[in-house]
């Protein structure tokens, strides 16, 4: 009976049967990979089990132990959710995690949640080890993006995630340090500010994302307070008052940073271009428009748009012309970071602003950084040509622009701050790794003849052996 296990026969056989078997499980394994059954590598197209680069960068530079607690109840983790968190623990320098059932320690979540006894499942608490009194309680509402249906206008689904930006947002606010603060100035007809004074939410989030503190300041009742980080002017429509304007002056000379966005209004406003002036630099009341189709939006030359190499386009809708003033003292330092092509011009023809023989042309600075150092402090000045460089279409999370980081890059170089976040929501809906058809080729080449062959090659070099 064991010679019939012995002879070559049967270890030809096994030897087949182990080799097929071998490039089943190979062809199984690639197929499970690639079905994205195994999560230990987000291989869905979208990244949507993964941190975006943004945030990894955040989580290895911030420094403060966090203790965080998934509440949830055993089995009803979302696993969207469940998965940012767990990878906010992974990359976090230290992080911890634990799970607590609202059911089982409801005293313990409503003391962090402060909502009383409405809890919703998923929610995260963020604590401060350091200084357990800091602490955040991100709501799972607040993590999510929800839409109503567009057949009853009734049914409500969720539509994307930004647990990532909410979690962000929460680190910030338990980490122990200094906050920063930049003051808005409001009271002269600013579009991107309501009557009331409140900062259009796409900019209070784009600037709470990054760990800045916005608050509003009116310059005509009240000076500019000392834990003034920068000042945002953004969109004067109507003109500053002289007292105004040397505030403005004062807080630059004394070492402060101010970014400006000027606004078209079509109307003279004295006081505001002498202090352009003052730091070297003029416009005209005239609309700035593109001749070069190709920085365009959709060909119209009022909305320019603007790239350097290998990066997104930025808007600059329905500016001026900003351009460096003939005699600046030469103790100012002009850097023009964003221009416009040699084909632009001034048009005062809002309605039709094609090009027309007599309009002024050339070439015109859309992003300037003005500084100068007097008596040790050094001012800096951020001079956009546009307030609609911060409209909503431009700097929401999900805009094809880079105009949100551009601002905060600039706010960061003012105020000594690393450069800017921006993270994307998570489409609700799952979508699979789609290959091209050339990793299609590559996988069919690997398992039709790459595997084969070695197979092949195995078997024939075994025969020869034995053959010898």
């Amino acid at each position: 009976m064991s010679s019939a296990f012995n002879n070559r026969k049967f270890k030809g056989g096994a030897y087949t049967t182990a080799l097929s078997i071998l490039v089943i499980v190979v062809i199984l394994v690639i197929n499970l990979i690639v079905s994205g059954v195994f999560r230990s590598k987000d291989l869905t197209a979208t990244g949507q089990y993964s941190l975006s680069a943004d945030t990894i960068e955040y989580l290895k530079n911030y420094d403060t132990p966090i203790d965080m607690y998934y509440v949830c109840e055993v089995g009803q983790e979302m696993k969207m959710l469940q998965s940012v968190a767990e990878n906010f623990v992974a990359k976090g320098r230290d992080f911890s995690m634990s799970y607590k059932d609202p059911e089982q320690y409801p005293q313990f979540v409503m003391q962090y949640s402060g909502v009383g006894e409405t809890i919703n499942s998923n929610s995260i608490i963020l604590i401060n080890r350091n200084n357990p009194d800091l602490y955040a309680y991100v709501d799972r509402d607040s993590m999510i993006n929800y839409e109503y249906s567009s057949e009853d206008f009734k049914t409500k689904y969720i539509s994307s995630y930004c647990a990532e930006a909410q979690l962000i947002r929460a680190l910030s606010q338990v980490a122990d340090t200094a906050e920063t603060v930049v003051y808005v100035a409001t009271g002269h007809g600013e579009q991107l500010i309501s009557e009331s004074g409140v900062i259009s939410q796409s900019i209070t989030d784009l600037l709470s994302l990054n760990s800045y503190t916005a608050k509003t300041i009116d310059l005509k009742t009240t000076a500019i307070p000392e834990d003034c980080s920068a000042l945002l002017l953004i969109g004067m429509i109507n003109d500053m008052t002289q007292e105004e304007s040397e505030k403005v002056k004062n807080y630059l000379t004394e070492g402060g940073r101010v970014a400006w966005f000027l606004s078209y209004a079509g109307v003279e406003r004295p006081v505001q271009k002498a202090l352009l002036n003052y730091y070297g630099l003029t416009y005209e009341e005239l609309l700035l428009c593109e001749g070069d189709a190709r920085r365009t939006e959709d060909e119209k030359p009022a909305l320019i748009l603007s790239a350097k190499s290998g990066t997104k386009n930025s808007g600059w809708a329905l500016g001026v012309g900003v351009s460096k003033l003939a005699g600046a003292r030469n103790t100012i330092e002009i850097d023009a970071q964003y221009l416009t092509s040699n084909q632009a011009y001034l048009t005062s023809n809002i309605q039709d602003p094609v090009y027309r023989q007599g309009d002024e042309k050339g070439t015109y600075a859309l992003l300037t950084k003005v500084s100068e150092t007097y008596r040790g402090n050094t001012a800096v000045l951020y001079v956009f040509n546009t307030q609609y460089f911060l409209a909503d279409r431009y700097i929401t999370k999900n805009a094809a622009f880079e105009n949100g980081a551009i601002f905060v890059n600039a706010l960061g170089d003012m105020c000594n701050k690393e450069g800017a976040i921006s993270i994307p929501d998570k489409a609700a809906r799952e979508e699979a790794l789609i290959m091209t058809t050339q990793q299609k080729r590559t996988l069919l080449t690997i398992l039709v003849g790459v595997i084969p062959g070695i197979v092949l090659l195995l078997g024939i070099t075994v025969f020869i052996m034995r053959r010898r």
